[in-house]
């Protein structure tokens, strides 16, 4: 049985300001802080940030060069996670999402011309879906320390070695219905901004942080997701 929860995300104009998406040569133009405030009221009043995760922690039984066989007949093929995950003898696997409100809301104002409250609200967006994953490797953190052993970082499908195709496996087993996510024909997910994510833990496992994922990633360069600079 997935583990659900609905934590709590919001921001204030501070917070905002300090997104790197949001600024040209480290500056925010004047006009776009101005509208902020404006864009974060739109948030409370319409509830457009519904965060929601469900994971589920599972044993491996077997590991090959190409993948690891989980306990209840889970496959997942993957060669970076065999490589960043050597020493796991568990896998948390997860599911995140803010919701679809919020992606509607942008589309929204693009279509009626409202482009930078639109890009105000995109950022902040994005900026929620990191802070979900990093919510899950505080859990992660939890998950292990009960266990006496030690969390990685996390891995999400869609980069070399870790195939989207592998995102509907990731899925079933965090039980993402539960929190209303839902996967397309193109193994892209509904919401939006939603993310599966997968975690080790282990008694000799090597763990690394969100910065150390996107300065390794072969797309940062290119990630509307980006949160830091690499």
């Amino acid at each position: 049985m997935a583990t659900v929860e609905n934590p709590v995300v919001e921001y204030t104009p501070e917070e905002v300001y300090g997104l790197p998406a949001l600024k040209t040569r480290g500056q925010m133009h004047p006009r776009t802080k101005r509208l902020v405030p404006e864009v974060i009221d739109k948030i409370r009043e319409l509830d457009l940030i519904r965060p929601a995760y469900s994971y589920n922690v599972v044993d491996i039984e077997k590991r090959s060069l190409n993948g690891v066989r989980l306990k209840g007949g889970w496959e997942i093929t993957s060669p970076l996670l065999i490589h960043r995950l050597a020493g796991a003898s568990q896998l948390v696997v997860g599911a995140i999402t803010i919701g679809q409100a919020l992606s509607e809301q942008v589309s929204s104002w693009f279509a009626v011309g409202d482009y930078s409250k639109a890009m105000i609200l995109d950022a902040i967006g994005n900026d929620a879906l990191f802070r979900l994953c990093q919510l899950f490797e505080d859990i992660c953190e939890t998950e292990a320390t009960d266990r006496g052993i030690l969390p990685s970082g996390s891995l999400g499908p869609g980069v070399d070695g870790f195939s989207l195709e592998c995102q509907r496996t990731l899925l079933a087993i965090a039980e993402a219905d539960t929190c209303g996510i839902r996967l397309l024909e193109n193994d892209l997910m509904l919401p939006v901004r939603s993310l599966s994510v997968v975690a080790g833990l282990g008694r000799r496992i090597k763990r690394w942080s969100q910065a150390e994922s996107c300065a390794s990633c072969s797309s940062k360069d290119n990630c509307k997701l980006r949160r830091f600079d690499a």
